[in-house]
């Protein structure tokens, strides 16, 4: 499995945390020393990484902090603000590369973990988030077909749960458009979109504090590839939209396990080739294959054809 990167660039900043379990040999210490080991031999001059008390401050450097969540062996693996133009983001790959390659062989991952994806919105017009949200309504149930039947947790729930409209249809989409742009600031923005909880698939609450907005929808992975491909993803979804006016859709989004819906019906292949259709404007091909065999992995495209 190889990361995309070609034809791919985003001058977004990005941060990311990864859940993990430690080996029951492993304290918090022996980890960081297991993944500076691996900086300092890839990268001369690297940003370092540290084994810090539960704590979330925006440090210059790595760390790794504890996680609750996770019972006492768990932690988390947290990157400073990396990307924020083209070169930083080539820098921030090979950071991501190093420190998974560090930590492979000391930690698991299990049911519990996941990988949070934040990325930099700061720039944005309200107009502008409101589109981007509107994005992820109409595609959050592709979204989901990339990742772990297990993320239908109480950590990542989808947005449509917050909301009396409980299906995927035009009069969700209707509903939930309406409701985003009845808006009239930042703060009724959140309140509509987070329903009271930041534990949402996708979680704007610290838009207002930092700017960012966090992807909580994958599963937990110490696989590079699979987190860098992912905050390319989401870095894509946010420029792909960001100026775009959807409408809702008039077709029912048919999540069963097939590539061969009825008339009238959204399946999950075309969902994903809609989505394409706006990121990093259509010249992800590569990008767009590799989650639709992620897809298909997951029992979502029934399709031996992926073109």
């Amino acid at each position: 499995m190889t990361a995309i990167i070609d034809n791919i660039t985003t001058n977004r900043t990005i941060g990311i945390e990864l859940e993990v379990i430690r080996d029951a040999n492993t304290t918090y210490g022996d980890l960081a020393e297991h993944c500076r080991n691996s900086l300092n031999a890839r990268i001369s001059n690297n940003s370092g990484i540290e084994a810090e008390g539960y704590n979330h401050i925006t440090r210059d450097h790595w760390k790794i902090v504890s996680d609750g969540s996770l019972g006492s062996s768990g932690a988390e693996i947290v990157s400073p603000i990396l990307g924020g133009d083209v070169q930083k983001l080539r820098s921030a790959i090979e950071h991501i590369r190093a420190i998974c390659d560090g930590a492979n062989d000391h930690v698991r991952i299990n049911s519990s973990c996941g990988f949070h994806c934040h990325v930099g919105v700061s720039d944005l017009t309200l107009q502008q988030v409101k589109n981007v949200l509107k994005a992820w309504v109409k595609y959050e149930w592709v979204f989901f077909s990339f990742v772990s039947p297990s993320r239908e947790g109480s950590y990542s729930r989808r947005i449509r749960l917050t909301n009396r409209f409980q299906t995927q249809s035009s009069r969700y989409e209707s509903a939930m458009f309406q409701r985003i742009d009845g808006a009239n600031d930042l703060q009724e923005l959140i309140s509509v979109f987070q329903g009271g909880s930041r534990f949402r698939a996708l979680n704007i609450e610290n838009i207002a504090t930092r700017g960012t907005i966090e992807c909580r929808l994958h599963q937990g992975t110490i696989d590079a590839d699979k987190v860098i491909n992912w905050m390319l993803l989401f870095s894509g979804l946010v420029d792909g939209f960001k100026n775009s006016r959807l409408r809702y859709s008039r077709l029912a989004c048919n999540e069963s396990q097939t590539d061969h819906g009825a008339r009238g019906q959204l399946t999950v292949d075309k969902g994903i080739r809609r989505l394409f259709k706006n990121i990093y404007k259509n010249n992800a091909k590569a990008l767009r294959k590799f989650y639709q065999l992620r897809a298909k992995n997951f029992n979502k495209i029934d399709g031996q054809r992926i073109n």
